[in-house]
């Protein structure tokens, strides 16, 4: 079992990190609530008016637009408690001018296509009508406080994405840019990308100088044909592409030479967490390894390694977990742990940053 031995007083600022643990789940079921429901609830004429009389700065008049959603659902006591870090620092007002001129948005024209399977088509985002642009900020001196980037635009901006059997299979909005914006900077070398989509990755990385070759391994080979046959063609740098036909993890089981890997085989962070463990058994020592939105997935694994804390404090061991779903992930992080020994808050915080639930991660990968 863990030993943890915390002053009396150390133990209030564990459950205060608890308590904001309890506060990220409630947020974040209220910003799913938005997303689902009252995308559009700020209206263009309400925030044009507002910033002529008031003379509040644009950003300012977006934050007094929003907050009134709050007491319409019932929230209200969320806007006294955490309203100046989380929603000032979570809400964007965005410029369509930097993604229309971002060079897919240029070059990767892609007209409207339907036939039995596919179906690729434009949609829209209508002015301040709100969407996750971006990965979590996370805030560390607040208890980890997860802040989810909420973005509006001032007009309509226009976006693609593409349907299979009617569902939605990938679209390239502002959020696939900005999360992929960091993970691209580092890319240099022969680079390696699991998941082809709508190739925005690859096609941004080939037109990086640094960058030799771009490996793509993609598991559908009626994605790679839609891929070779529509889009491939209008790459300024398509001799640099290759595409393989593999399942991951069958592929990364071979002897494999390459400066960078990307991975991108999900949908959203819940999904990710379990791709993600797995992965992170196969990180070599010469490559640099990097995860669509690994903050978010980490998110998740801080969550659950809180819980053991949580647990261990109460004095249950790795036994009192099941086997399936999160039980068996919280078994093997306590399991994991069990020699751990921490006797300051501090430690606790430590265990919980970024860099130490990466490193968590690969031994909890080891056992999974």
């Amino acid at each position: 079992m863990m030993k943890i031995n915390l002053s009396k007083e150390e133990q209030k600022e564990f459950t205060k990190l608890l308590e904001t643990k309890d506060l990220n789940l409630d947020l974040n079921e209220l910003i799913a609530h938005f997303l689902q429901y009252d995308s559009k609830f700020i209206k263009a004429q309400a925030f044009k008016r507002l910033v002529e009389i008031t003379g509040l700065s644009e950003k300012e008049a977006l934050l007094q637009l929003f907050l009134p959603y709050l007491e319409k659902i019932g929230k209200k006591a969320l806007t006294l408690e955490i309203s100046p870090t989380y929603f000032k620092e979570g809400l964007f007002l965005l410029d369509t001018k930097k993604y229309e001129e971002n060079p897919y948005y240029v070059n990767i024209k892609i007209s409207e296509i339907k036939d039995d399977k596919w179906h690729f088509k434009y949609s829209y985002y209508q002015a301040f009508e709100g969407f996750v642009y971006n990965d979590l900020i996370i805030k560390d001196e607040l208890g980890f406080l997860e802040i989810p980037r909420l973005g509006f635009f001032k007009q309509a901006f226009k976006y693609l994405e593409v349907y299979e059997n009617g569902a939605e299979w990938m679209s390239i909005t502002p959020n696939e840019i900005e999360t992929m914006e960091e993970p691209l900077r580092e890319m240099k070398g022969k680079v390696l990308c699991f998941g082809l989509g709508l190739g925005y990755f690859a096609y941004m990385a080939s037109l990086k100088e640094e960058v030799s070759v771009v490996t793509i391994v993609e598991k559908e080979a009626e994605v790679i044909r839609l891929f070779k046959n529509r889009i491939l063609p209008l790459f300024a740098k398509a001799e640099k592409i290759k595409v393989v036909q593999a399942d991951a993890f069958a592929f990364l089981k071979q002897d494999l030479d390459y400066d960078c890997v990307f991975f991108d085989l999900w949908h959203n962070a819940n999904d990710g967490l379990a791709y993600y463990l797995k992965l992170k058994k196969y990180e070599r020592e010469k490559t640099k390894y990097y995860y669509w939105i690994e903050r978010s997935i980490l998110t998740l694994l801080r969550r659950a390694t809180l819980i053991v804390i949580e647990d261990s404090l109460a004095g249950f061991n790795s036994e009192f977990y099941g086997d399936e779903g999160y039980d068996r992930l919280f078994k093997t992080i306590a399991q994991v742990l069990e020699k751990h020994e921490i006797n300051t808050y501090q430690e606790i915080c430590d265990l919980l940053s970024e860099e130490s639930l990466k490193l968590l991660a690969r031994q909890v990968s080891q056992r999974l």
